[in-house]
């Protein structure tokens, strides 16, 4: 299987995962605890680390199957091809983790890669994707509350805050939107969630 190029910016580019390929790699990446913790589906499943290469493997061959630009990418730097980490763009799951229509951009980096300005710079440049290329009318960022570098990365996107919301992932999660113009159109998305909670 080759890998198809969906994206770049200046120092990273997304592209279709290659599974036997990035398996070791990836492996790294979601059997970190630390980088993982913050992963819905992880914590849902109460095993937050792939158990082997082989269950990475299988994983990827599921975000290998990526449709036109849409889905979860491998991110790689330029400058060395070094795997960073991943790029989302892909539709949100609902409770029962069935896609939903909204769109969702995200990103899952290798602690060796934090702080580097990555996030950043591949939310970015998916977010331009999915406007400029794919068209999509609005993208969402969903944040969960103790996750204080992600929430500052969709702020410096220009993400708009729009409350906390249960409707994605079975839990409840901070939701951001691309546009103002989003707010409006997004009132479903958003539910009132008790502040005693």
């Amino acid at each position: 299987m080759s890998a198809s190029i969906i994206f770049q910016s200046s120092r990273l580019y997304a592209r279709t995962f290659v599974p036997q390929q990035d398996a070791p790699e990836a492996f790294l990446l979601y059997g970190d605890e630390e980088v993982t913790r913050f992963l819905g589906a992880a914590k849902a499943s109460g095993n937050s680390a792939d158990s082997s290469i082989a269950a990475t493997e299988q994983r990827l061959v599921r975000y290998a199957a990526c449709e036109g630009g849409r889905g979860i990418m491998a991110l790689l730097r330029k400058d060395d091809h070094a795997l960073v980490g991943t790029v989302l763009l892909k539709r949100l799951p609902n409770q029962d983790f069935e896609p939903t229509s909204d769109w969702e951009v995200g990103w899952h980096l290798r602690r060796s890669a934090w702080g580097a300005g990555y996030a950043s710079e591949a939310g970015a440049a998916a977010l331009d994707y999915g406007l400029n290329t794919l068209s999509l009318p609005q993208i969402f960022a969903v944040v969960d509350s103790a996750n204080i570098a992600s929430r500052k990365v969709v702020v410096r996107l220009g993400m708009i805050y729009l409350g906390q919301t249960d409707r994605y992932y079975g839990e409840t999660l901070e939701l951001f939107c691309n546009s103002e113009a989003s707010r409006s159109s997004s009132s479903s998305s958003v539910n009132s969630v008790n502040s005693a909670r």
